[in-house]
């Protein structure tokens, strides 16, 4: 890629080497190059002053020839013109303009010849003509200009015509298609009809004439000029007895056909243009529509409208039916049409069909009538255009005749109705046992989806608050993090559980059979068939329900269920199975669920069947993200899909089998036939056979019906029960049964069948159901890899034992949970009617017990892991042994009613008996004593609960209990005595576990006011972290105690339906989850339990260390860093804060808390409104806009300085290149910084297209890598020399790029995202492909460094990982801190081998793997930046201390205070230091936006060391945590060099465009003496007086007037930069200031609505203007001074005497000389506004000084869209063009031209740059 030609480029060729390109346009002739992914534009020379346009270009051999405009060949050699040939020698001449091709406009648009000597011509008339031995030969014509709307079909003939807008009348026949006769009319028009017996054709024109026509001539008979209105349609009644014509006069006129076409009657009674009507069979009604959407009836004999006319034809025969809007076709409109999106309908002759044309582009078929809304349809596309007019032709309608208006194509569609098939379908309906296939489908959908109860707003009530409030134990203090989110960290471990109770064919080989994937809950699992071990792809939100493998083994594509509140959302994510980076995410098109999902052969295409009332298929070009076509397929339920090739497949299901073929965009489809003894089987599965081109079908009833075309084969009973899934090899048919066996099947040769080889059953292997759901072949062709109802995965062999992968819970809901006190076990039971046993550290099932005869939700294990105790849902209590699941003892409680539930079950910490309680009403508490391993009754008691018991746990002395009802009760119980007891007796009580939802530790985990939205809490053994399970699919954790409202948290995604219970195991090292629908069990791995394989630093030593870790991560500026807010800009009042926890569920895409992201308001679309309009008058004698003046100006704008550099919440961001050049970012910048110029020199690298946030340099020395925030961002790789990307690399990673970092050999990169969960990711640099992605941490990641190409660390706020890269995966080991400060904010790799980190407390730490070696306290606040050489470590911090280490010994050698050694710096703390490769200089920038380079004399650094200051870069910076840093003023001084700019950050900077340097800065921060202002006391920020957000110099360059965030106003006297005058009048924000050019009078416009003016130099307050209805936003004034004007925040334009402040009228003012015009609403600038815009998008424009050579003047831009646009002045013109400057990357606050108009200086609001431009015209 690169910079093209700079004119519009006409035509481009490859030269006949390929190895240049040559490009001609207007008046020049360029030769590209792109040798090394450059594009280089070299222009040819030779033309001169007779340059002329180049409209062509062709070769003879090496030599170019482009052709002229004036007709001229122009022959090159190179780059220079050698010849002009005006006359040159003519092979062959060929006239167009000859009669017998009768071409209407013969203009040549293209020619091309061959080695033959034929020509193919095309004309501008649209014909393309074929010349063999200079004889013609039409091969198309058409029509050619404005639209096309007529078409009539002939009665009985295979012909139809056509009549155009460019009056092109055409009759053509449909069998030979060609035109068979054109003539061009004398008026165009859009309707034509045929009377009945083709003796007359009629044309509706244009200008209300009526054409009579003779069909076979097209002479025109007659001409009927009645009216001068558009006519609109047009039509003769069956009898030919009537012409009817309606027109845009709203009414209709009737002709008497007989009677020469005199006027019978006029119809009248309509309120808009007719559009369509039709005629009765018997010709004595006609109904019609409007554009008002009325349907009318009218009387032909006498005229009259019938106003009972729809209840009195209701059963009316019409000859025709065209009409849009009636009875018989309510249901063509789609959703949200606005009534005019349908052009035409024309029901079929014959079949029970009608056509529509629409808006969209498409052609539908309807079955007829269409009287429910919503009708399903066939859609074909094609048309470019709006589709005008659709036609069945005549003698039966075999064809539909079409027409597009601006593509003005007319297309003819092969038209073919299968009516038996049609009847064969209702009939097999009919046939179906509908209530036999509810026990394999369900009863009403193929997908079980969870019905989660509304809740009932407990929050709003608080029944247990009183409760709440009386038990917070005696001295709790509240810690001061209380309510923010916890350290731990989840990471799926383990799933147990495969989606195979509802769906099909949801496990597949993969990876060349290495692997198996498969769906569980929401979550895509590849898992390892030897060492079963897993992998997860975690990116969907609800049930994967779908899943396909593409050929290759590699992708695999998953379909989900929707979403609550995202029915038309649903994710359909292609992934690389090996990474698990996306590769596709299609949605949009599919209701409620993605059922089915296919792959086609060559992989290239991705089909879908979605869950909605038409069960629709969707094609997909899948890696372009494109749906290439849609067609609805069956009411009934879709089951199986198959592709027999990449243009062919068949759906089939419970009452239909279809057979599609697809042609580009268009899919036709026809109805299987079935034999009559097939009439009862509903379709399961289906399969295709290459091998004998045979489509297989298994159906409810145990068959499999092949097909060959669409006609069934005999049925060939297979099952007992019916056939599931059916897989097809090239030597076998496999087919799986509800019957439990795998049938083999041989395919057979000629007549004969398929034939059974052997069959597989595993009736007798699993206990639990057998029902084969899923089936796949190994590629060794011998193993199937099985899918069980019973939620079993088995791998087999013919003759083999089948090998158990996999199991988990199958049926109902799963609830019960339970964990081993000493073991990495855990136990489940649930509606499948088993509990079972599992090993959390083999993942492996040890044991099930069932299935029961009851559902059991409600487990538990007593603390000495001697037994387990189960409660069932018919009231059973059991007594399980734990190595078992033996039951050793049951006893029935005193709940025995059939609802009468156990929730919940407790064991008492002594082990000596349990307490439950039940549902069904108001639940007493029961206890069971436990004697001798049995079970005795121990009775019950009235707990005072009003309903179901739900929670409930014991005291650790076991003579307690705290218990939870539906009610929201929180209740506490003495055992001992069987009675309750108050809330504050039980305050200080230490609890064995807590799991109850209710009481004092828990009242912050609820994220709204539903209190059902919890179901399960788990307290950690370490007692600081609390599990919680909510209905949301979420496992979080949250701090324990959870005492602060809706306190922050941390959330784990996977399960998709409501989590029901969540444990820790004894050692706090694994998290077990359960998902009711999902019935999955989840295994968790914390970084927090002593049991964990990746275990962190264990617990904090103490409160007090892990307070301090949470002052160290609140340090000052780290909340600018690592953002825990997001900030929404208001650009015209105060930014308001949102404070954002883990509670808030809702996601805006700028999340993940580590760069600020900036939002722009959302305005109020004010092109709706348009206020000023009123005001803008045009100048006195003004017409029209000149020539071109909306055509973008002739000149470039090119970047040619950046004052700035990103140091807000970036580190280790300056580097030294190979070159010795400087290398850094700023706003969306890489720039690269030549020190050795005078003055220094910028090189730019602007592809980026948002603020760039990570950079790393290539181990080369030359490429650079830079990463940049946004939803989807982009890393590029690219050139520092030539600043051209040589890799652009897009995908894997989300929201924005935290971190980047190249291998040691250049060969790899890895980056790390900005979202929640901090995905890495590891890129090969060569190709840009992801290696591999894995899940970061929740912790935010700052930084990333490899160690070797296999290593590498990432490290960041509490977070270290040591990470090994092997096989195209990722492994990690969490960091050992010790007792280190464990907020990381930078990281480094010394010599290769050891990793330095700097943290929160001022350490230097050392690592050693995975665990700190050494720590070395350097720096008294957070150690923000480190680097190194072989000689030397250098660390920087917020100390502004620099520390200059041995590298042999880490002994500090030096150590100096970087504020007192660079003097004038603004904030010294230390961002980046790097050395050079001499080690003599060290680069330093600061937190104020400030690079410097320290020389020394000596390589030896000791404490006597002295640095050389060069100051290289300053700029605006960020000062301010709690309010926004922006940067809005800007000024330029008359001297044609200096230029100033101030910003929120207290500072006013002088610069000089010469110097590309600050020559002054001043600190606004002082009071009316020149005191310093104290920071504010709420915020600690600059107060608002010291914000400065206006600036303007004095027409004499002596003064600066500064206008401030609150309405303060500054007066700078520029020579000593000292205030001299301070004022405050206005009430809030200074919004713009205006000298006068004769220096006279300054006005300030503010936003508390004035604009004050004062005299110069005295500053005396002359006049107030207080008349506008909202702040001010722009002021200028006339040359003359007298008069001024403003826009406004309500989008006024108001003009104003200076002197007296009065209004003044717009019409006074319109030839009013502006001496500037920077209003962004006026006459001048009407066309700046882009399409839609929002009043607040564009914040300032600047008219140049003076005319530009061309003859006008130059208008600048700043938008919202981090643009800088140059247009031509006056901009009038809607949609005008702009030269655009693009590298900001904020909203662009201000632009000013420079005094001599060749520069132009812009400030980027929240990138705080300001942009120097060079600007050539």
């Amino acid at each position: 890629t690169g910079k093209g030609p700079k004119g519009n480029v006409l035509a481009m060729k490859f030269d006949p080497t390929d190895q240049t390109l040559i490009a001609a346009g207007v008046k020049e002739l360029n030769v590209i190059t792109f040798a090394g992914g450059t594009v280089k534009c070299a222009p040819a020379t030779g033309m001169g002053k007779n340059a002329q346009a180049l409209l062509c270009i062709g070769f003879i051999d090496q030599t170019i020839v482009t052709g002229a405009f004036d007709g001229s060949l122009l022959v090159w050699k190179g780059k220079a013109l050698s010849n002009t040939i005006k006359a040159h020698k003519q092979i062959q001449t060929f006239d167009v303009n000859q009669t017998s091709i009768g071409s209407l406009n013969p203009k040549i648009n293209a020619i091309c010849d061959d080695n033959t000597g034929k020509l193919l011509i095309g004309t501008r008339g649209s014909e393309i003509i074929e010349v063999v031995n200079n004889t013609p030969k039409v091969l198309m014509r058409g029509h050619w200009d404005f639209e096309l709307w007529g078409l009539a079909t002939h009665p009985s003939k295979q012909e139809y015509i056509t009549f155009g807008m460019e009056g092109l009348l055409a009759a053509w026949d449909i069998t030979k298609r060609t035109q068979r006769v054109a003539k061009k009319m004398e008026y165009p028009g859009k309707v034509a009809a045929f009377s009945s017996d083709a003796k007359f054709l009629a044309l509706g024109c244009n200008n209300g004439f009526v054409l009579i026509v003779d069909p076979k001539s097209l002479n025109v008979l007659n001409t009927l000029k009645d009216r001068d209105k558009e006519i609109s349609e047009i039509k003769f009644s069956p009898n030919n007895e009537f012409l009817a014509v309606g027109a845009h006069d709203s009414e209709i006129f009737l002709y008497s056909v007989s009677q020469n076409f005199k006027i019978h009657k006029k119809l009248r009674g309509h309120h808009s243009t007719i559009t369509h009507f039709d005629f009765s069979e018997d010709s004595s009604v006609l109904h019609s529509n409007c554009t008002s959407y009325e349907l009318l009836y009218f009387n032909t004999a006498d005229g009259k409208r019938d106003p009972s006319g729809a209840s009195k034809n209701k059963n009316e025969k019409w000859a025709s039916l065209t009409l849009v809007i009636s009875w018989f076709t309510q249901g063509i409109w789609p959703p949200c049409s606005d009534g005019s999106d349908i052009n035409a309908t024309d029901r079929h002759p014959k079949d029970p069909i009608i056509a529509t044309a629409d808006d969209f582009s498409k052609v539908k078929l309807f079955k007829y009538p269409v009287a429910k809304e919503k009708a399903s349809y066939v859609k074909y596309v094609g048309h470019s255009s709006h589709v005008t007019n659709c036609r069945w032709s005549g003698m039966g309608g075999q064809y539909l005749l079409t027409t597009g208006g601006n593509d003005k194509g007319i297309f003819q569609w092969k038209y073919a109705f299968d009516k038996a098939a049609q009847e064969e379908a209702a009939e097999q309906k009919e046939n179906i046992d509908h209530e036999a296939l509810a026990e394999d489908l369900g009863e009403n959908a193929l997908f079980e989806q969870e019905d989660i109860a509304g809740g009932d707003q407990m929050l709003a009530v608080k029944p247990f608050k009183g409760q709440v409030d009386k038990s917070w134990p005696t001295g709790f203090k509240q810690p001061k993090d209380a309510g923010k989110a916890p350290d731990g960290n989840l990471t799926l471990q383990y799933v147990h559980g495969t989606r195979l109770f509802d769906a099909k064919d949801t496990i597949k080989y993969c990876l060349g059979s290495k692997n198996i994937v498969f769906a569980a809950a929401a979550v895509g699992v590849v898992m390892d068939p030897t060492t079963r071990a897993q992998k997860f792809f975690q990116m969907h939100e609800e049930d994967i329900i779908s899943i396909a493998v593409h050929p290759s083994g590699t992708i695999c594509a998953t379909g989900q269920m929707a979403a609550k509140g995202k029915a038309k959302m649903i994710d359909i994510f292609v992934w690389d199975i090996a990474t698990k980076q996306v590769l596709a995410n299609l949605k949009g098109f599919h209701l409620r669920a993605i059922c089915l999902l296919e792959f086609s052969p060559d992989g290239n295409k991705l089909a879908s069947i979605g869950q909605d009332d038409d069960n629709s298929l969707a094609v997909y070009d899948w890696k372009n993200s494109r749906i290439i076509a849609t067609a609805k397929v069956d009411k009934g339920k879709v089951l199986a899909f198959s592709w027999a090739s990449d243009s062919d497949f068949m759906s089939c299901g419970v009452s239909h089998v279809k057979f599609y073929t697809m042609n580009g965009q268009n899919i036709t489809a026809k109805r299987g036939g079935v034999r009559e003894d097939q009439r009862k089987d509903s379709f399961f599965c289906s399969t295709y056979s290459p091998s004998n081109q045979t489509y297989y079908t298994g159906t409810n009833l145990g068959n499999i019906i092949p097909f060959k075309g669409a006609a069934s084969g005999e049925s060939v009973p297979a099952h007992t029960g019916g056939v599931y899934t059916l897989f097809a090899s090239k030597t076998n048919l496999y087919s799986g049964g509800k019957d439990g066996n795998v049938q083999v099947w041989n395919y057979g040769t000629g007549t004969k069948g398929l034939t059974k080889a052997y069959v597989i059953s595993f009736t007798g292997v699993s206990k639990f159901n057998p029902a084969i759901r899923s089936l796949d072949l190994k590629a060794d062709g011998q193993t199937l890899l099985v899918g069980t109802r019973g939620s079993e995965i088995y791998e087999v062999k013919k003759d083999v034992k089948p090998k158990l992968l996999l199991q988990g819970h199958y049926d109902n809901e799963l609830w019960g949970c339970a964990v081993s006190p000493n073991k990495n076990l855990a136990v489940t039971s649930g509606g499948d009617n088993t509990i079972r046993l599992w090993d959390l550290e083999k993942n492996w099932m040890l044991a099930c017990q069932g299935p029961m005869k009851e559902d059991v939700r409600a487990l538990d294990w007593s603390s000495d892991g001697s037994f387990i105790i189960a409660g069932g849902c018919l009231g059973t209590i059991y007594l399980l042994n734990p190595e078992t699941l033996e039951i050793e003892h049951q006893i029935a409680s005193s709940f025995k009613k059939k609802d009468q539930w156990i929730e919940d079950i407790k064991i008492s910490p002594d082990c000596s008996q349990i307490a439950f309680g039940a549902h069904g009403g108001a639940s007493p508490l029961e206890f069971i004593a436990i004697e001798n391993r049995k079970l005795v009754k121990k009775g019950t008691m009235n707990a005072g609960l009003t309903s179901a018991l739900t929670h409930l746990d014991w005291s650790a002395d076991s003579g307690s209990l705290v218990v939870n009802s539906q009610a929201y009760e929180l209740m506490f119980i003495n055992a001992s005595g069987k009675k309750t007891q108050a809330a504050s007796a039980s305050k200080d009580i230490e609890w064995a576990t807590w799991t109850c939802v209710l009481g004092f530790p828990v009242q912050g985990i609820f994220p709204g006011v539903d209190g059902t939205d919890v179901n399960s809490t788990c307290r950690a053994g370490n007692k600081k972290i609390l599990a919680t399970a909510d209905d949301f699919g979420k496992v979080n954790l949250f701090k324990y105690p959870c005492t602060v409202q809706k306190a922050q948290s941390k959330s784990f995604i996977g399960h998709s339906s409501h989590v029901t219970k969540v444990k820790f195991t004894y050692n706090d090292g694994r998290v077990v989850s359960t998902g009711g629908n999902d019935k999955c069990v989840f295994v968790w791995e914390t970084d927090f339990g002593t049991g964990s394989n990746n275990s962190g630093g264990g617990d904090l030593a103490d409160g007090e260390e892990e307070e301090k870790v949470a002052e160290d991560e609140e340090d000052e500026d780290l909340g600018a860093d690592f953002v825990s807010r997001k900030l929404k800009r208001n650009k015209y009042g105060k930014a308001k804060e949102e404070t954002v926890g883990a509670a808030a569920d809702g996601d805006d895409g700028s999340g993940g808390g580590l760069f600020q992201v900036e939002k722009i308001s959302g305005g109020d679309e004010f092109m709706a409104v348009k206020p000023w309009l009123g005001q803008i008058k045009a100048p006195t004698g003004y017409t029209k806009p000149p020539l071109n003046q909306n055509k973008a100006p002739k000149a470039t704008l090119t970047l040619d300085y950046v004052h700035g550099y990103r140091a807000k919440d970036c580190r280790n961001n300056l580097k030294y290149l190979k070159n010795g050049n400087i290398v850094y970012h700023a706003a969306a910048v890489g720039i690269v910084l030549d020190t050795t110029t005078t003055p220094f020199t910028q090189k730019f690298f602007t592809d980026h297209k948002d603020d760039i946030t990570a950079m790393d340099v290539h181990p080369n020395g030359i490429y650079v890598a830079t990463g940049e925030v946004g939803a989807k961002p982009s890393i590029f790789i690219w050139d520092s020399n030539t600043m051209q990307a040589t890799k652009t690399i897009k995908g894997g990673l989300q929201k924005g790029i935290a971190a980047l970092a190249f291998s040691p050999t250049g060969e790899k990169l890895v980056g790390c995202a900005v979202d929640d969960n901090h995905y890495v990711a590891i890129y090969d640099t060569a190709t840009g492909a992801a290696l591999a992605i894995e899940k970061g941490d929740t912790a935010i990641i700052a930084d990333l460094k490899f160690l070797t190409d296999q290593n590498f660390i990432s490290a960041g706020p509490k977070h270290f990982k040591f990470w090994t890269f092997q096989n195209k995966s990722m492994t990690s080991k969490l960091g050992q801190f010790g007792n280190n400060n464990k907020v990381l904010l930078c990281a480094h790799v010394h010599n290769g081998k050891d990793v330095l980190t700097g943290a929160g407390d001022g350490s230097l730490l050392v690592w050693a793997g995975n665990a700190v070696k050494t720590a070395y306290k350097l720096h008294d606040k957070g150690l923000d930046a480190v680097s190194s050489t072989s000689l030397n470590i250098v660390t920087g911090g917020k100390d502004c201390k620099v520390n200059v280490l041995d590298a042999s010994n880490y002994t500090t050698v030096h150590t100096f205070d970087l504020a007192s050694t660079v003097k004038n710096s603004l904030s010294a703390q230390v961002r980046s230091v790097f050395f050079s490769a001499d080690n003599k200089t060290l680069l330093v920038g600061t937190y104020a936006s400030e690079i410097y380079e320290l020389q020394s004399k000596d390589v030896k650094y000791g404490a006597n060391t002295k640095f050389t200051v060069k100051e290289l870069t300053k700029g605006h910076y960020t000062p301010n945590q709690q309010w926004l840093n922006e940067v809005w003023g800007l000024t330029v001084f008359h001297d044609g060099d200096r230029y100033a700019s101030c910003s929120d950050d207290s500072t006013l900077r002088i610069w000089s465009a010469s110097q590309k340097k600050q020559l002054k800065v001043m600190k606004l921060n002082i009071d009316a003496n020149g005191a310093e202002l104290p920071m504010d006391k709420t915020t600690n920020d600059y107060q608002e007086s010291a914000k400065a957000r206006y600036l303007e110099v004095s027409p004499d360059d002596s003064l600066i007037v500064v206008g401030m965030k609150e309405g303060t106003v500054r007066v700078i006297d520029v020579n000593t930069m000292k205030q001299i005058k301070l004022i405050k009048d206005a009430k809030e924000w200074i919004s713009d200031i205006k000298f006068t050019v004769d220096g006279s009078k300054v006005a300030i416009g503010s936003h508390d609505n004035g604009i004050y003016i004062y005299t110069v130099p005295d500053f005396k307050r002359t006049t107030v203007i207080k008349k506008n209805t909202s702040f001010i936003t722009h002021l200028d004034w006339t040359e003359e001074g007298d008069s001024l004007q403003s826009n406004s925040g309500d989008y006024n334009l108001l003009f104003w005497d200076g002197n007296t402040g009065k209004m003044q009228a717009a019409s006074a003012m319109k030839d009013a000389k502006w001496a500037t015009f920077t209003c962004v609403l006026g006459f001048p600038v009407q066309g700046i506004w882009p399409p839609t815009a929002d009043g607040t998008d564009i914040n300032m424009v600047d008219r140049s000084h003076k005319q530009s050579s061309a003859g006008y003047h130059l208008l600048a831009t700043g938008d919202d869209f981090s643009k800088v646009k140059v247009f031509r002045y006056p901009c009038i013109q809607k949609g005008s063009e702009a030269i655009v400057g693009a590298g900001h990357s904020s909203h662009v606050t201000n632009v000013r031209f420079g005094n001599n108009d060749d520069m132009i200086f812009s400030t980027g609001g929240e990138d705080n740059c300001v942009f120097q431009w060079k600007l050539e015209h």
